[in-house]
């Protein structure tokens, strides 16, 4: 039987979990008997080297996590990863920028935003939380797109921009 625990506060539990997965960071707090890590190579930092060597596995969603992680641990397995195929033939390609910020702040949009100058291509933000200087003519904002406009708009612009810390 597989229980999802939403708790940040490990004494919750009654006992140690039997296995316990680790979604992109780790937290000591939560190890169970048998621990696994599916990492975000972009978000993985040296500083939790020592929390890597006590997982009993590692699972990478693509072949050059594995090059990052093999060295640092003798039980890294290649899963893959799948993902909806967003990809519309259809729509007429841009030589535009697209850029969405969601609720990551590893996106950096606040920089994007501000260094985006008149003189750059055309780039479509869609965020409700940064908006842009009325004076910049090249940034069209979105603060909310449907799903199927939010497609079309991903579709039309050649360029996408996500600048990860």
């Amino acid at each position: 039987m597989i229980t999802k625990v939403c708790s940040d506060n490990p004494t919750d539990f009654e006992a140690k979990p039997d296995i316990s997965i680790f979604m992109e960071q780790i937290d000591e707090r939560f190890f169970g008997n048998k621990n696994v890590f599916f990492p975000n190579q972009e978000w993985f930092f040296s500083s939790v080297d020592r929390s890597v060597t006590q997982m009993d596995a590692i699972f990478c969603k693509s072949q050059y996590a594995v090059d990052i992680f093999k060295p640092l641990h003798n039980n890294v397995l290649y899963t893959g990863f799948t993902s909806i195929d967003c990809y519309l033939e259809q729509i007429e390609k841009r030589a535009e920028c697209f850029h969405a910020h969601g609720n990551q702040l590893s996106k950096n949009t606040d920089l994007i935003n501000k260094s985006w100058e008149n003189s750059l291509p055309l780039l479509h933000l869609v965020s409700n939380t940064y908006y842009p200087n009325p004076l910049n003519s090249s940034i069209r904002h979105y603060p909310f797109l449907e799903e199927n406009n939010y497609q079309v708009l991903m579709n039309m612009c050649l360029v996408h921009i996500f600048l990860h810390r």
